[in-house]
């Protein structure tokens, strides 16, 4: 078969795909492997995917689709016609017989609102949608599709479920399915013509309803409420088919099924009011301790992106990224790219609403919260004694950073949103003023009220909230009051709720940064180019004093992670190399939110000795512009733009 470009390949899917759906085969074919699934349930060796091929094959329909598609559109431009014989070349996906699969099939959706609203006045683009989706450690994406009222998403997946996520290999029977309180985790999100994303729905899918149905399958809608102050609206419905791989051989009666839902409901609500009911008596023993208690920053309670109040520890897991962040100054770094969100950052701290560890990782943006329970997160992963911190900084504004405690008892705080990190070196407030100004406390905190992660709660008694004049030994009751852990545990740990289990996993970057970088950088030329010739200025760049730049691009992202500095010596020796005598050298790096050139070129010319440089002046005057783009897990990016010129100056 000859090779097809991209575009006769996007032709091919596209009559395939409307011709599956008009024989309807994709039922067929799902029959077929669910049969053959079945037959070899009980043997040692998997379903061969070869087996499978080979049974679809002679049912005839892959030959029946082929020929029909070949008979109304003849050729694919050109290309020979598709033979059954070429099937072989399909992606190859092993299935596992001895392992039950819950799949999902996204159709579509209805009564999407705001959809006129989706129009971007940004070159014609327009807004898209997917819905990721989350199960038992598993993260899956559907395909964009352009946002409309009636969004086409026409997207599958294909869950495990067995009895333990790190056994792959165990059929889960009825009876462990029934008792699996794990609900899929959706979170729509819309895509707009800028490259920046907005959550639309956080939904929790309850999906056991399958045990009682006869065929294990079942069409539903799905409404989709919004978030914050719209969790009560629909935004939109979902046309979604369940169905569970293999079958079973028998099904539960229907009242088994939803006794076990109202069991596991009134398990919930009764840990639920126990909790208020030990929170309300701490709260009284806490403000008896001191008078002004009652005005220190204590935040036991958050609300979180669909309106459901949660205790503050509920947002903290223990968040492991496998190898996709090497050590916790890497975790740092990633936090601190993902964008603020300057709605929370300006919110009152009774009024913010805290998102979900998947909300906040998929929407790639947070307030200062999110990023905060993120970094602990991810730190409590990498095995440090970590905390949120929750108080103020300047002007009394609420805020939310982290802390770890290290086993010689230094205390680090550390700015989740910069990446920046202070060593906490407490005043005493009996020491003389000379002695007072030998400490270097450099953070921008100004009082805490309460610190906190996934198992502890201590809110601050001592004689001041001041950050400086505390001191961070949870343990002494003098100085910090602690919750009980094990009432913590029992509404906060992730068995507890359904609902709270807030554990994803994360995923690894699938942005090509090499080909981000030279489509921004050439933009950016393009921009200069255009800017410079309405001040009246002919532009010439120097593409060899442009790849010189890249060694100082790197060493700035590589300070930004692990705090030092390396190759300045290399860099400064090859610009005094390449700059002849005579002539002078400016540069400025930046860091801008992101790949769009646009913002980057308007973040540059706010910066005035950019501006400068890019209106350069003066005899022979030779202009470089370098990008550089650094991948991150969820495909956060980190994007560095450097702009340099050389001229002979002009008296």
């Amino acid at each position: 078969m000859s090779t097809l470009s991209v575009d006769q390949l996007d032709a091919l899917r596209a009559a395939i795909r409307n011709r599956l759906e008009q024989e309807n085969a994709q039922e067929t074919i799902r029959d077929i492997a669910n049969r053959s699934m079945q037959n070899n349930l009980f043997h040692e060796a998997d379903v061969k995917p070869q087996a499978l091929l080979s049974d679809i094959k002679q049912s005839g329909i892959i030959e029946t689709i082929l020929d029909q598609i070949n008979e109304s559109h003849g050729s694919v431009q050109g290309s020979s016609a598709l033979r059954a014989d070429n099937a072989s070349s399909i992606r190859q996906v092993s299935i596992n017989p001895q392992n039950r699969h819950l799949y999902i099939h996204i159709h579509g959706g209805k009564a999407f609102s705001n959809y006129h609203d989706s129009k971007s006045n940004y070159l014609d683009q327009v807004s898209t949608l997917s819905v990721f989706l989350d199960f038992r450690k598993q993260r899956f994406c559907s395909k964009t599709v352009p946002y409309s009222c009636e969004p086409n998403f026409d997207d599958a997946f294909l869950l495990p479920i067995t009895k333990d996520p790190k056994q792959l290999c165990k059929l889960a029977d009825v009876n462990s399915m029934l008792s699996m309180a794990d609900n899929v985790h959706l979170v729509l999100v819309k895509n707009d013509a800028y490259g920046t994303r907005a959550i639309l729905s956080s939904h929790f899918m309850e999906w056991r309803h399958l045990l009682f149905s006869a065929q294990m399958k079942e069409r539903i809608s799905v409404p989709l409420h919004g978030v914050g102050s719209e969790s009560k609206i629909v935004v939109g419905v979902l046309d979604v088919t369940l169905e569970l791989l293999p079958k079973l051989q028998s099904c539960l009666q229907r009242d088994i099924v939803l006794t076990q839902f109202e069991i596991e409901k009134s398990r919930v609500n009764e840990r639920t009011k126990a909790f208020f009911n030990y929170a309300k008596q701490w709260w009284k023993e806490y403000l008896q301790i001191r008078p002004d208690n009652n005005q220190r920053f204590v935040k036991i309670f958050a609300q979180d992106e669909n309106g459901t109040t949660r205790p503050v520890c509920a947002f903290i897991r223990c968040l492991r990224g496998g190898r996709l962040l090497d050590s916790a100054s890497h975790a740092t770094r990633f936090v601190s790219v993902l964008a603020v969100s300057k709605a929370d950052i300006s919110s009152a701290s009774a009024g913010d609403i805290w998102q979900s560890l998947l909300s906040t990782l998929v929407h790639n943006k947070g307030g200062v919260a999110d990023h905060a329970t993120l970094l602990c997160s991810l730190f409590i992963g990498f095995g440090l004694n970590a905390y949120v911190c929750y108080g103020t900084k300047a002007r009394q504004q609420p805020h939310a950073w982290v802390m770890t405690v290290g086993v010689d008892n230094v205390v680090t705080f550390y700015e989740s949103a910069t990446g920046h990190k202070f060593i906490h070196d407490p005043l005493d407030v009996n020491e003389l003023p000379h002695q007072k100004c030998q400490h270097s406390n450099q953070h921008p905190y100004t009082t805490v009220g309460c610190v906190f992660n996934n198992r502890e709660f201590y809110a601050n008694v001592q004689a001041t909230d001041k950050v400086t004049n505390c001191t961070f030994d949870l343990l002494n009751e003098s100085k910090w009051k602690a919750m009980d852990r094990q009432v913590l545990d029992s509404i906060c740990s992730p068995e507890a709720n359904p609902f709270w289990k807030n554990q994803p996993s994360l995923c690894p970057p699938s942005v090509d940064t090499s080909s981000l970088a030279d489509k921004l950088e050439a933009d950016l030329m393009r921009q200069v180019a255009d800017y410079r010739n309405n001040l009246g200025l002919d532009t010439v760049f120097d593409t060899g004093l442009g790849y010189i730049l890249q060694p100082a691009l790197a060493a700035y992202e590589l300070e930004r992670t692990l705090g030092v500095s390396m190759g300045s010596d290399e860099f400064q020796h090859a610009i005094r190399q390449y700059i002849p005598d005579g002539e002078t050298f400016k540069g400025c790096p930046l860091q801008v939110e992101n790949c769009n050139s646009k913002f980057a070129f308007a973040t540059c010319l706010r910066s005035g000795s950019c501006e400068e440089i890019i209106a350069c002046r003066g005899d022979n005057v030779r202009l470089a512009v370098r990008a550089k783009v650094i991948a991150f897990p969820e495909d956060v990016v980190s994007v560095w733009v450097m702009f340099a010129c050389k001229y002979r100056s002009i008296l």
